[in-house]
């Protein structure tokens, strides 16, 4: 059966969420984990976003999602962070609550040495940065003084390669992985590698530091792209996939139908985003946010509830947890985002088949189906690539 379908009495109070495994990196989460846009990155008047990291905490969230080009979301996320005592070197550092929660944070650097034609290196809107900038930027916006500095005994959980949308970028950060010292173009899954393994093979780590755990990949757009970097992956590198699954997938070239069964299979932990896409399922314009304003401040509509939104894509084989970005929060469990879709996510078995039809029938509805703007469009599978005998 459904939980809390829109909003009920029986929703006020907060209920446990059942945790899964995140792939092979063994850490159990809840299903319901924090995204770093929403109000962490475009704050409106009268909200608090360390609040929100704060609540969300106290909650029991222990999946906290940002990125480089969330704007102040690193920011905001270290001034909560240095409240809930996950700051190394204060005076209240709780080391197990650190080792209790998993901070992922993203880079858009694809080539770390060199150039690539027709290759963009997204990093904060910076040019000239190198994927090592966003390493220590992270560290520094999320643990330290946000001028470079942080302190010993930071580190993050997973760096991920941001928002992949082409074979080429592919390519661009898997070069020289094999050999990057003795190449003049190195991709930044090489240099990651280095700083996960505290390893020097690239040059670019000579302290030989570990600074991070894990190293994943994102994307909206192309499955097809995605499912190239798993292929590539040879050596599993990869430890976890964020990729939208909501219930428009399947009008769309689908991540569902695609990768998420290629990275279940290869063990990766499945991480599901857009479930509201952006918002756009309870808004009028179909478009990227940008701005305050642009900011869902209200739970699910009778049409289209939001419970249903959230416990489709738990109920997606191989999926783990569900990002989702928080508008506001309120002392009323029964007005507050953060309490209803932690509340709705209470899934002990996945949703029947058909309460996903219905699920989808619903979402259906909404803006004919055209809610997934940042998705491509369907069309006809091909042909298998690379089969061997």
């Amino acid at each position: 059966m459904l939980a809390a379908p829109y909003i009920s009495r029986g929703a006020a109070r907060l209920r446990p969420v059942p945790t899964r495994l995140l792939g092979r990196t063994g850490f159990a989460t809840p299903l319901f984990s924090l995204g770093g846009q929403a109000s962490l990155q475009w704050t409106g008047p009268g909200i608090d976003p360390v609040a929100i990291i704060v609540k969300s905490c106290e909650t029991g969230v222990r999946y906290f999602d940002t990125s480089n080009v969330y704007g102040p979301s690193q920011v905001n996320y270290g001034r909560a962070f240095r409240q809930l005592g996950l700051t190394p070197g204060l005076p209240n550092y709780d080391e197990k609550l650190r080792r209790s929660v998993f901070i992922a944070t993203k880079s858009g650097i694809r080539s770390n040495r060199g150039i690539w034609e027709g290759v963009s290196n997204a990093s904060n809107g910076k040019k000239g940065s190198s994927v090592v900038d966003d390493l220590y930027r992270s560290l520094s916006q999320l643990f330290g003084d946000g001028e470079g500095n942080f302190p010993a005994g930071a580190y993050l959980d997973s760096v991920q390669l941001h928002a992949i949308g082409s074979r080429l970028e592919v390519d661009a950060a898997f070069e020289g992985y094999d050999n990057p010292s003795q190449v003049e173009r190195v991709g930044s899954l090489a240099v990651l590698r280095d700083f996960r393994d505290g390893t020097d093979r690239t040059g670019l780590n000579p302290r030989q530091q570990r600074l991070l755990r894990h190293i994943g990949i994102t994307g909206h757009k192309s499955a097809d792209a995605l499912m190239y970097a798993l292929r590539r992956d040879t050596e599993n590198l990869f430890a976890t996939l964020l990729v939208p699954a909501n219930a428009n997938d399947r009008r769309y070239l689908s991540h569902i139908n695609n990768v998420i069964p290629v990275a279940a299979a290869k063990g990766l932990g499945i991480v599901s985003m857009k479930v509201f896409a952006n918002g756009v399922f309870y808004r009028d314009e179909i478009k990227f946010p940008i701005k305050p304003s642009d900011m869902v401040l209200h739970i699910g509509s009778p049409e289209m509830p939001s419970a249903r939104l959230l416990q489709y894509p738990l109920s997606v084989p191989g999926v783990t947890t569900n990002i989702v970005g928080i508008g506001f929060i309120d002392p009323d469990p029964l007005k507050c985002q953060l309490t209803q879709n932690w509340n709705a996510c209470q899934l002990d078995e996945p949703l029947s088949r058909r309460e996903v039809e219905l699920t989808e029938e619903l979402a259906g509805r909404v803006k004919q189906g055209g809610t997934n703007y940042f998705q491509a469009k369907a069309k006809d599978v091909r042909l298998a690539q690379d089969c061997r005998v």
